[in-house]
């Protein structure tokens, strides 16, 4: 078994890859949504990664991905557990832009929540998202009622 961590945005799919080419038959992404999308990208774009077995430990703030292959809530100890006994199953992967996706895609408000989470650090789990996301979408939305009101009066109504 080896292990290696990330340094920079992108080097999971880095670290997947270069795993599949080495000969790596199961990789674990220990981590979020984040960790997961770069290493499941990793294996997809590599030659015969889409045959290696893709475990997840949760440790991450959204873990949607877990919830999905039922290890959400799991410790990292007892994800671990599951993984030993755990049976590999087949799962979709999407390609859009050049990037895969294994459980949800998003365009426009979901990019920038996570963008805006990830700027500013400090909290954990739903409520970081909530708390720094609900200021963002008041300000997009005077930003469109804005709009809405100015393009009424150009319009006479």
């Amino acid at each position: 078994m080896e292990v290696e961590c990330t340094e920079r945005p992108g080097h999971g799919a880095e670290l997947a890859a270069r795993a599949v080419q080495a000969g790596a038959q199961r990789i674990v992404a220990v981590g979020g949504d984040g960790t997961v999308h770069e290493v499941a990208n990793g294996l997809l774009r590599c030659p015969g990664g889409a045959d290696v077995a893709l475990g997840v430990v949760p440790i991450g703030s959204g873990n949607d991905f877990a919830k999905l292959v039922g290890v959400y809530r799991h410790s990292a100890v007892r994800a671990v557990q599951r993984l030993v006994t755990a049976q590999a199953a087949r799962f979709d992967a999407g390609l859009v832009c050049g990037e895969y996706f294994v459980n949800s895609v998003g365009f426009g408000f979901g990019p920038e929540v996570v963008r805006v989470r990830n700027s500013m650090p400090g909290l954990s789990g739903f409520a970081s998202y909530f708390v720094r996301c609900s200021a963002r979408s008041r300000a997009i939305g005077r930003a469109v009622s804005r709009c809405g009101r100015a393009d009424s009066r150009r319009r006479g109504t």
